[in-house]
């Protein structure tokens, strides 16, 4: 954990940067008796509100919305993770079967671009 002079100059922003996104709530370190502290995914995720703001131009209004794409973006990235460490745990011809349907293949391997189920 660090405090926010050290973090900032981490990030390579000013401490009142990091101010305004801990009350913005785009941060959310752990407050104590002596101030905030910051863990490593908080220095990750202030590089990148940086590098958003800076780098592409996303503005104040359009970040919350931004930093929430993404942290879904990361959601399914670790369920996807986790469907697939269960899926190689599975015997083959379930796993195979599971796959093809994943892939658009019906049961008999044919495909026709959209898995059963799907409404258009």
């Amino acid at each position: 954990m660090t405090r926010i002079t050290e973090f900032a100059a981490r990030c390579g922003v000013a401490a009142g940067d990091v101010d305004i996104w801990v009350e913005r709530r785009w941060l959310l370190p752990v407050r104590d008796e002596t101030g905030w502290s910051f863990s490593d995914t908080d220095l990750a995720r202030a590089r990148l509100i940086a590098e958003l703001e800076r780098d592409l131009g996303i503005d104040a209004e359009a970040m919350p919305v931004v930093l929430s794409l993404l942290d879904q973006v990361h959601g399914l990235r670790r369920r996807m993770r986790i469907l697939t460490a269960a899926l190689l745990e599975l015997p083959e011809p379930h796993r195979t079967a599971i796959c093809h349907r994943l892939l658009g293949a019906g049961p008999d391997g044919d495909t026709d671009g959209s898995p059963e189920g799907d409404a258009a």
